[in-house]
């Protein structure tokens, strides 16, 4: 999925033909988040990202955003307050279900929102922008402040804690970047494939839910006995999750 974006200039706007209309903070967003899951966060540079939102202006993302930390941050602002909207009503209708100690319930309460999350291309962008920062250990830091974003998301992640005992609970943490990185791979490869036209023997529900099935199950296998060893002992803390 990771590249580096070519630094021709034409190339960079006829990637994005309607840029050249505004260049608006908004739509900076839209194309960095676009990018940053194609090409990965040091993949594609500010001035790249402002070429493909049409601007003349090379210091116009500066401008508006100051640098790629904050530029990522404004990215997780405007989703997560959709995904925590989302998340809300499913896990209302969770718990009337009285499904709160199922955890493939509370784990679609979690992800289902980012599949379901589409750009204004039809696009599936910002799970594809997950998988593109995963392992920059530089938003460590912004992932955590935005947790005052997602209260109910970190309260989801409680709940799953909960009902996951036999997971060491120094352990837990990885685990769920395990069941992230499953999830918003998935999503991504869907993306790809129905933009290019591949055909799936799955339809896009079933599809969604098998990768659901799949980091669920990273949740709920039981350690191995050199895991349960290794962490005997150790102490936890949930921490947060890139965007999620």
């Amino acid at each position: 999925m990771a590249g580096t974006l070519k630094t021709n200039e034409g190339g960079a706007r006829r990637a994005a033909p309607r840029a050249r209309k505004r260049n608006t903070p908004e739509l900076v967003i839209d194309v960095a988040e676009r990018l940053f899951g194609q090409y990965g966060l040091e993949g594609v540079s500010l001035r790249q990202i402002g070429l493909a939102a049409g601007g003349a202006n090379h210091f116009a993302v500066q401008y508006h955003f100051g640098d790629k930390n904050q530029l990522v941050r404004a990215i997780f602002e405007r989703r997560l307050r959709t995904l925590e909207a989302r998340r809300a009503k499913m896990l209302n209708e969770v718990t009337e279900a009285g499904r709160l100690a199922d955890v493939r319930a509370l784990m679609e309460v979690l992800f289902r929102p980012i599949a379901d999350e589409k750009n204004g291309e039809g696009r599936r962008s910002y799970a594809a922008f997950l998988a593109g920062i995963r392992h920059f250990e530089s938003l460590n830091n912004l992932s955590t402040e935005m947790d005052e974003l997602r209260p109910l998301t970190s309260y989801v992640v409680q709940l799953i804690r909960g009902v996951t005992p036999q997971i060491p609970e120094a352990h837990f943490h990885r685990r769920m970047l395990h069941a992230t990185t499953i999830f918003v791979n998935a999503v991504a490869d869907l993306d790809r494939d129905q933009a290019q036209g591949v055909a799936s023997v799955l339809s896009e529900d079933a599809f969604i839910g098998d990768a659901l099935d799949v980091a669920t199950a990273a949740l709920i296998t039981p350690p191995s006995e050199a895991v349960r060893k290794a962490f005997a002992g150790r102490s936890g803390e949930l921490k947060a999750l890139h965007g999620v």
